[in-house]
């Protein structure tokens, strides 16, 4: 049994809200913290003759409003950190769908560079040696065409020749280096799609230390707001993964709420016990889902994940259910509703029902095992 703590990341802290406008009588500033206090203000002053003129503005309304509704989903936030953890989860793909991609899998090869330089031609040739006779021999009185036609008849086929030389020398000599640029590279990107290649290999084979370190991994890539302790176990051959999830220090669910008045203002207040309760149920199936598409993410080998979660020293458990792979592979993660999902699968789970609100009741330790034992 390997052990890994996943340490709690936990959620900025709501911040005061602040904004200004300007009214007749100058600059009026509103904040609001997260009490659901708020101050006003006037030109830097919290005393002024002027404050009933800044409330009466127009934008007094307006103002109040936006900060309220910025503090507003700084409430909504904090709690869905928590509530919607199912939202994070990963897309998980079957099996088949990495041995495709490990089949499609080709080495990059160096696309070789075309010589750019055109071959000469005798018709090149030609024009500049016109050119060159045109000076050579110009005259006011003729225009010594037969001494033109000879000059130019005379040097054709050497310096043809001799930029035919040049022109292959220069090419031959790109051709070269593009040879050995291109050895370098090919050589660079077989190493790297045989790196490529077993990687993926050793991903899909899902060997014990793979999956050892692809949990390590896990507890740096996760992200939950409460520390979870785990302990798990792994069995390639039978394509197994087993996880005890366990809460140490509790879910750290936010108690308070706001909600805004019709005045425009902000209530802060405690959240009903329904509503913690709803809280802690979504929480839980929550974190149970997100934790198992991180697993079954490590290793397309995972076919099975049967995951408990449990409070603090295992006194009792909230839930245990049993994954697998090709079930979960469908799971839209959208419209994915834990509470309902957790029936697909052979679960153990105490959920009690009142007026729309779901209550996963803990479950005394032996009783718990006993269902889990029960239910494989």
């Amino acid at each position: 049994m390997s052990k890994i703590t996943i340490n709690a990341q936990l959620p900025e802290p709501i911040k005061e809200q602040s904004t200004s406008f300007s009214f007749n009588y100058g600059k009026a500033t509103i904040t609001l913290d997260k009490n659901g206090s708020y101050q006003l203000l006037v030109n830097g002053s919290n005393y002024s003759a002027y404050e009933g003129s800044a409330k009466r503005d127009p934008e007094y309304k307006i103002k109040m409003l936006e900060i309220s509704q910025k503090m507003y989903n700084e409430y909504i936030n904090e709690t869905l950190i928590h509530t919607k953890m199912n939202k994070k989860m990963a897309k998980v793909h079957l099996k088949v769908y990495y041995e495709k991609k490990l089949g499609n899998l080709t080495p990059e090869h160096y696309q070789r560079r075309p010589f750019s330089i055109s071959q000469p031609t005798k018709e090149e040739v030609v024009n500049d040696l016109k050119n060159e006779a045109y000076h050579k021999f110009y005259s006011l009185f003729s225009n010594n065409k037969r001494k033109k036609e000879t000059f130019i008849n005379g040097k054709l086929k050497d310096i043809f020749n001799q930029r035919l030389d040049y022109w292959n020398i220069t090419k031959s000599f790109f051709e070269d280096i593009e040879t050995a640029i291109e050895y370098k590279k090919n050589e660079v990107y077989i190493a790297e799609y045989n790196q490529k290649k077993e990687r993926l290999e050793t991903f899909i084979n899902g060997q014990e230390k793979a999956v050892e370190e692809g949990m390590k991994t896990l507890a740096n890539d996760i992200s939950i707001p409460f520390q979870l302790d785990v302990d798990y176990t792994y069995s390639a051959k039978n394509k197994l993964f087993t996880a005890n999830l366990e809460i140490p220090k509790g879910l750290n669910i936010p108690l308070m709420k706001a909600s805004i008045l019709s005045t425009g203002k902000i209530s802060i207040k405690s959240k009903t016990l329904k509503e913690n309760l709803q809280n802690e149920s979504d929480c839980i199936l929550g974190v149970i889902y997100y934790f198992s598409s991180l697993v079954f993410n490590i290793t397309p080998n995972i076919e099975t994940a049967r995951i408990a979660l449990w409070d603090s020293n295992r006194s009792s458990g909230f839930c245990w259910v049993e994954l697998n792979r090709e079930k979960f592979s469908q799971t839209d993660i959208n419209t994915l509703e834990p509470i309902i999902s957790i029936y697909d699968y052979p679960h153990v789970l105490k959920l009690k029902t009142d007026r729309n609100v779901n209550e996963i009741v803990r479950i005394e330790y032996n009783e718990f095992i006993q269902r889990i034992t029960q239910t494989i």
